[in-house]
């Protein structure tokens, strides 16, 4: 499971640019964010309708509400930290170490290797860690960009 969710994300910085995709991650992310706020939201007006209610049926409804919002408000901040942390992890190694420019296209040739020798995305071969194979638009030199290890959670690309 883990290399289809590190090969769908070298797939999405591959097709959209890492600026692009950079900036679509923490769109994303603080997407998430507003929705863990309004999930809170809903979680106090769930506990101020529960002090208002009398009847069995207004607090089980209201008890519902307050679970849904907790339960919605955990979901969106767990996607929000980790969109986040996918893209920091990544821009982190967004520099060329050449020419110091901030960005990278995706693929050329691998560390090390002849031009056109490496896909997109590949497994290191004493780690097993997938990588890309990153170029730089300015001045051509190429390095390697990890990705992080993910879990079950498909990665937004």
């Amino acid at each position: 499971m883990k290399r289809t969710n590190q090969r769908q994300l070298a797939a999405g910085i591959a097709k959209r640019g890492f600026r692009r995709w950079y900036e679509r991650q923490l769109i994303d992310a603080h997407l998430w964010l507003v929705g863990c706020l309004v999930a809170m939201i809903l979680v106090a007006a769930g506990v101020e309708l529960a002090t208002l209610g009398t009847g069995t049926a207004e607090r089980l409804s209201d008890g519902a509400l307050v679970l849904g919002g907790l339960a919605a408000g955990a979901y969106a901040f767990r996607r929000y930290s980790r969109t986040l942390m996918v893209a920091e992890f990544i821009g982190e190694q967004a520099d060329c170490p050449g020419c110091g420019r901030h960005g990278f296209r995706v693929g050329g040739q691998a560390p090390n290797g002849p031009t056109g020798s490496a896909p997109p995305s590949h497994a290191h071969p004493a780690t097993g860690i997938d990588e890309l194979t990153a170029a730089c638009p300015r001045c051509k030199c190429h390095w390697a960009v990890r990705l992080p290890a993910l879990g079950p959670e498909k990665p937004t690309s």
